[in-house]
């Protein structure tokens, strides 16, 4: 039983690292052939950069997309706070009390 343990432990680790490393490779596999298959040239014979032969729709999204929406939930969440704070309905009657603070 002990003896079991041992070699399914060093079985486990032996086939995790194995799986890491090829999804590692193919990783960079699929990058190099994606590169190489969707390149675009000028006129003078240079490649185009093109965005997505370098990062997939999921690197996009969590570059871009995922901040951005971060940014306006914080955004939406603070001005409902400010509008319950300082009983404001709206933008335009924010504008009014801000006129009429300023009179």
């Amino acid at each position: 039983m002990f003896f079991s343990r041992i070699t399914n432990n060093i079985v486990r680790s032996n086939l995790l690292y194995i799986i890491r490393r090829n999804r590692k490779y193919l990783v960079h596999d699929y990058r190099y052939n994606r590169v190489q298959r969707n390149l675009n040239f000028d006129d003078r014979g240079n490649p185009k950069p093109n965005v997505w032969n370098y990062y997939s729709r999921r690197e996009i999204t969590t570059l871009f997309i995922q901040p951005l929406v971060v940014i306006l939930v914080y955004v939406f969440t603070l001005w409902n706070i400010f509008k319950y704070t300082c009983n404001v309905k709206d933008l335009e009657d924010f504008v009014k009390k801000v006129r009429w603070i300023k009179d």
